[in-house]
């Protein structure tokens, strides 16, 4: 999955300037689903600016680009991640992450100058990296961010049967060693004779 900047929907928003030239969308086409998923991105200055600004962004990216969409799956599938260069109240966090219209939303706080590949190494990450190592902790910290693996959200039957598939893997994986070690060792004492 690659993520392409998308200049025509940022194009087609009727927002101001100075708002227009900070907005990103990042489109990602998913070949075998045949829909694309669309990420917008803008970066804040501070929470004031945070909070004034991103209702008026959101509201564009519904009426100018959300309804023009056909797939119904892509007008659901709509993310807007807001960085923000200082921190940002939980209270408003919440009041923007809870906002479900249009868009599905997300805040990074406490970053500044956004490259377009950290902004791309954050939709990675949050969007389409899931971690499936049930090896690994219940939670690890990264960044101050706490990640969450699967077994977080397994019931302890799910987890069971997760443990016995791991054990079953790993047993098979051995047995398949032990019988390839096997097939040389033949194949050697074929050979001398």
């Amino acid at each position: 999955m690659e993520l392409q900047i998308n200049e025509k929907v940022i194009e087609g928003l009727t927002l101001e300037y100075k708002l227009k030239r900070n907005i990103k969308c990042f489109s990602c086409d998913i070949q075998d689903r045949n829909f694309n998923l669309y990420i917008f991105t803008y970066e804040f200055k501070d929470e004031k600016d945070f909070l004034e600004t991103f209702k008026t962004i959101n509201n564009s990216i519904a009426f100018d680009f959300q309804r023009t969409l056909i797939k119904e799956i892509e007008r659901w599938n709509l993310y807007f991640i807001a960085f923000v260069n200082s921190e940002v109240s939980e209270q408003a966090k919440n009041a923007f992450e809870q906002d479900k219209y249009a868009t599905r939303k997300i805040v990074y706080d406490g970053v500044s100058n956004t490259t377009i590949e950290g902004i791309k190494g954050v939709i990675y990450k949050k969007l389409f990296n899931l971690e499936l190592n049930s090896r690994e902790p219940e939670q690890k910290i990264m960044s101050g961010e706490t990640v969450q693996t699967l077994s977080t959200f397994l019931t302890n039957t799910e987890h069971q049967k997760l443990k016995i598939m791991n054990k079953t893997i790993t047993n098979m994986t051995k047995k398949k060693s032990i019988a390839e070690n096997y097939l040389k060792e033949i194949l050697n004492e074929q050979k001398n004779i």
